[in-house]
């Protein structure tokens, strides 16, 4: 089944770890093959045609990211579903081998995924010219 995605990159694409038990359902719904659709940035969306092919495949807690002219990434992630908005945070190493986790938010709507990820916490789901997020 390949679903669109609409996915926030804050500093990074890599995701990361552990399932809490009662994201279970979300959880459920996320797994899947999904294509990157649309990318927001600083309030505006990009033009497609800057827009790289990428696939993201999970797989249980794991991300599987393919992006257009790179080697696959694999990282684990973790949600809250209990949240509004909903939480995810990703775990992966930076380029040192430091194990860093990248706070989130996503939104599963259909066959529609959205994330946002900063350094702290997003608010919204939503980027503004002032901040440095893209969706």
């Amino acid at each position: 089944m390949t679903f669109q995605l609409l996915i926030a990159i804050g500093t990074g694409l890599l995701f990361g770890s552990h399932v809490k038990d009662d994201s279970k359902p979300d959880l459920d719904k996320l797994q899947g093959t999904w294509i990157l659709v649309a990318v927001e940035s600083k309030g505006k969306e990009v033009p497609k045609d800057k827009i790289k092919v990428n696939t993201l495949v999970i797989k249980k807690d794991k991300f599987i990211v393919s992006s257009e002219g790179n080697p696959p990434r694999e990282a684990a992630f973790t949600i809250d579903p209990t949240k509004n908005p909903k939480w995810i945070d990703q775990i992966f190493k930076n380029k040192e081998g430091k194990e860093v986790t990248r706070p989130g938010l996503y939104e599963l709507n259909g066959d529609t995924l959205k994330f946002v990820f900063d350094k702290e916490r997003p608010k919204e789901l939503t980027t503004t010219p002032d901040l440095a997020l893209s969706l």
